[in-house]
């Protein structure tokens, strides 16, 4: 089963969240360019590039920068609702659809005895596909995101290609960095499906021998060691989280250390003019906040990535028809 095999509603929905993400992107490249034309007409600073000859002695009432201002904002709130809301839909479809794989997996079973168990229907349908959703949420982040890094990055070589490519060697060192933390947050994840299925078949073993827990008189102990389970299963997430929150915030640390780096090279060595500086630093601050959001949901979906496998392994070979009804029942999500 791949995750963008999962009807044309599902793709359509994808393709919608990277439209809004380039019309962000587009809209930072014009705020950039609106900053630097108010500038330019408020007297702040003088065009020095061809493409704002044209705005030279151009005044602008505050009034119209404010309606502007107002504009953009509406224009931008609009973009980010429907890449916010796109994923939403992405992650809540694909757990419809594959718990409404699992259940047919269960009734078209023609043995007397259920195909799945019960312990092992309710881990997967509670735990695991959950967890498969949030992997197609963060998969599907990280590759807008992608797209606006991409995009940011085209916007900063127009305005200083020499100060992008400094931007580049910062984004490398970050990356170098980060693979360290995701590394470790991979071993991590790998433990994770095993304790909760340790955990469900303890819960399922205490249920289905409960006369005999209640006459041997180890309720207190089973309960105990249940309780024991939870904890270190909380214990476990909370570290698997703690590497990915860590992975998040080393972008911003870098990333103000390196724009500062960035300034001080561009006053003694680059000397790129002050407007185009201006404009590039707005840019590359949006470059740092959307890598910042990549490599957290990157690092988060390879925290998943074994639930994912693991609902495939559940799974296993799907008939076409039953993908197709899984699909066409999940229409009215």
């Amino acid at each position: 089963m791949n995750l963008f095999k999962l009807g044309k509603r599902f793709n359509f929905i994808f393709l919608l969240a990277m439209c809004s993400a380039l019309l962000l992107a587009a809209f930072e490249f014009f705020f950039a360019l609106s900053l630097q034309v108010f500038l330019i007409s408020s007297g702040f600073m003088h065009g020095n590039a061809s493409y704002l000859e044209a705005f030279q002695g151009l005044k602008i009432s505050s009034s119209v920068v404010g309606l502007v201002l107002i504009f953009m904002a509406i224009f931008r709130g609009c973009a980010q609702f429907l890449v916010s809301q796109s994923t939403i839909f992405m992650r809540d479809t694909a757990i419809g659809q594959l718990s409404l794989l699992a259940l047919g997996k269960v009734f078209t079973c023609k043995d007397l005895a259920p195909a799945v168990p019960s312990s092992e229907m309710g881990k997967q349908i509670g735990e695991i596909f959950p967890r498969v959703g949030e992997f197609v949420e963060n998969t599907a982040k990280a590759v807008i995101l992608g797209v606006q890094i991409i995009a940011l990055l085209g916007m900063m070589f127009f305005f200083s290609w020499k100060a992008a490519v400094l931007s580049v060697c910062t984004l490398a060192c970050i990356s170098f960095v980060l693979s360290r933390l995701q590394r470790k947050t991979r071993r991590l994840s790998a433990q994770s499906i095993d304790h909760y299925s340790d955990l469900f078949q303890s819960i399922q073993r205490v249920i289905r021998n409960w006369l005999l827990v209640r006459v041997f008189r180890v309720s207190k102990f089973e309960q105990q060691r249940m309780n024991e389970n939870i904890i270190s299963n909380i214990s476990h997430d909370l570290k698997i989280g703690a590497m990915a929150n860590l992975a998040a915030a080393t972008p911003s640390v870098l990333g103000i250390t390196f724009l500062v780096l960035i300034v001080f090279i561009n006053d003694h060595i680059i000397f790129t003019p002050g407007l185009k500086f201006v404009a590039f630093l707005y840019v590359f601050l949006r470059f740092i906040q959307s890598t910042h959001g990549f490599l957290y949901n990157y690092g988060m979906l390879n925290s998943k990535t074994n639930y994912y496998k693991e609902a495939l392994r559940f799974l296993g070979p799907i008939d076409k028809s039953e993908q197709q009804h899984a699909i066409s029942s999940s229409i009215r999500i």
